[in-house]
């Protein structure tokens, strides 16, 4: 079950582009611009499912198991930790009271936006075992050895999973109410890293290479459907649709179109939109996109002036300054850990 090189993995550059992106699109949302969080979210989701996928081999399953385990709490929890930390000693529960702190803690429950971090540790953890599942069912069928029936697999259980399982009978705290998993948007980014994989080891990819502007225009109708079904451009033609999310209302398709999105990004990588996603500017603020998405929502409750777009862009710059601290911070706490 090897896949993609860990290393040449983590240096797509746009990769880390299309992060900042998200996190940029999750703090508008809040401040109800445009309102793509859903697609954010997704994004994010996916990611995190096609990550995954470069670190297991037959070879050494348990050293990379427990390798990645800490590789992702490390970067994962002393952030999220220190933030609920701050929150209750700045704030002395006029946001957040101690016992619902208590609960962000040990991850019964979740709070506002920290709903994510929950599911994105769920994920994690589950992640060696959906790895471990698929090796074994290679063996009484060898054809999901091959990369483009294991990717077709895989996005089977995903919808299975969406359709019959989540509604039913897998629910996260969330608050008063409950939150639905969100794994089948984690299993379409591993169906995407098999496509991928299976791309790679095909003809299949220099044949669309000769097609580039065909792929180039798919990825630009992909953005254009994003942005004109966001609550806020959708409204201006169907009033009626005022404060109707498609991608809350139709979470399955909405990671698919991003999954379709990304792959063409990963196929199609000296195009012109890879390359704006490589920028250095969005590359930063994607390496900076967790500790910015755990601290923006609390800036939003204390800066208001009057203006959406003013408080977007002062709100966008201060989480992005403090989340450069919370990030060096965090970095020394771990390289002394290790």
């Amino acid at each position: 079950m090897i896949l993609m090189n860990e290393n040449k993995c983590s240096h797509i550059n746009f990769i880390d582009g299309l992060k900042g992106l998200a996190a940029l699109l999750v703090v508008m949302s809040h401040l109800y611009i445009l309102n793509l969080g859903s697609i954010s979210n997704a994004i994010f989701f996916a990611l995190a499912g096609f990550m995954t996928a470069s670190p297991f081999s037959d070879k050494k399953p348990i050293p990379d198991v427990l390798n990645f385990y800490k590789k992702k709490l490390l970067r994962l929890i002393p952030s999220y930790y220190i933030t609920l930390l701050l929150v209750l000693l700045l704030t002395h529960e006029r946001y957040m009271p101690v016992r619902q702190n208590l609960l962000n803690f040990l991850f019964i429950d979740s709070y506002a936006h920290l709903w994510f971090i929950q599911q994105l540790l769920l994920m994690f953890l589950l992640a060696p075992l959906i790895y471990f599942c698929l090796s074994l069912l290679e063996k009484p069928f060898p054809c999901l050895k091959n990369n483009l029936i294991k990717a077709v697999f895989v996005l089977g259980i995903s919808i299975v999973f969406r359709l019959f399982i989540t509604p039913r009978y897998i629910y996260i705290p969330y608050g008063t109410s409950k939150d639905p998993f969100y794994l089948y948007q984690f299993l379409n980014g591993i169906a995407v890293a098999y496509l991928y994989k299976f791309t790679q080891r095909t003809s299949f990819e220099s044949i669309l290479r000769k097609y580039s502007v065909l792929v180039t225009f798919a990825e630009l109708i992909i953005i254009f459907f994003i942005t004109v079904t966001s609550d806020e451009i959708l409204s201006l033609f169907y009033p009626e649709m005022k404060g109707r999310y498609f991608g809350w209302l139709f979470p399955m398709s909405c990671s698919l179109i991003v999954c379709a999105f990304i792959y063409l990004l990963l196929i199609n990588q000296t195009s012109v939109i890879p390359r704006i996603l490589s920028i250095k500017p969005l590359i930063f603020v994607g390496k900076l996109s967790l500790q910015i998405y755990l601290i923006h929502w609390f800036f939003i409750r204390y800066i208001q002036f009057g203006n959406k777009y003013i408080d977007c862009v002062i709100i966008t710059g201060i989480s992005i300054a403090t989340g450069y601290l919370l990030k060096n911070l965090t970095d020394q706490m771990v390289k002394r850990f290790l």
